[in-house]
């Protein structure tokens, strides 16, 4: 780990943000010891709970960490609840499965929504990785987010996993 620079201080739990439940249960799975989920607050809850009525995915989504957003979601809830849990969060990791017609996944389609994740991050100031769960046709997409300089992903599966190899040892201090 001498080699590999993490941000200091300890940034934090780990949010996730999906839009496929395999994909949050799998992730959920791997938070534990040296890898801290994140929580929300009653106010994170709240304005969760505001976003989805405003997306109109009232029903259709709970307001929890990790968040598992409905494929009904487009990218404006994702930017939405993205901000949200970095406010909770002090690294985040959003799974995006493609195959949706609410995310705009052909290359110049992309770069808006990756600017904006991208802008969220620096905005924060916190580490925002993606994952793309999907195969080499969305290899465009995936350039778009990596463009930007945000780390990209195949599964959400192995950025949790990257993140737990690097974890910061207990007590925040490296």
């Amino acid at each position: 780990l001498g080699a590999v620079a993490l941000p200091q201080p300890h940034p934090g739990p780990v949010a996730l943000l999906t839009n496929a439940g395999f994909e949050s249960v799998n992730g959920s799975d791997l938070f534990g010891g040296r890898l801290e989920g994140a929580s929300l607050s009653a106010a994170g809850r709240t304005a969760l709970a505001a976003m989805l009525e405003r997306e109109g995915l009232t029903g259709l989504v709970t307001p929890q960490a990790p968040l598992d957003l409905t494929p009904m979601a487009g990218e404006s809830a994702f930017l939405a609840a993205a901000e949200i849990l970095l406010q909770e969060a002090g690294v985040l990791v959003i799974g995006l499965v493609p195959f949706t017609r609410r995310l705009h996944t052909d290359r110049a389609g992309a770069v808006p929504f990756a600017q904006a994740v991208a802008a969220l991050a620096d905005r924060y100031h916190k580490p925002v990785a993606i994952a793309v769960d999907a195969g080499l046709e969305y290899e465009s997409y995936r350039g778009a987010f990596r463009g930007l300089g945000l780390p990209v992903f195949d599964r959400v599966e192995t950025a949790l996993l990257g993140l737990k190899t690097l974890a910061w040892p207990a007590g925040g201090s490296s």
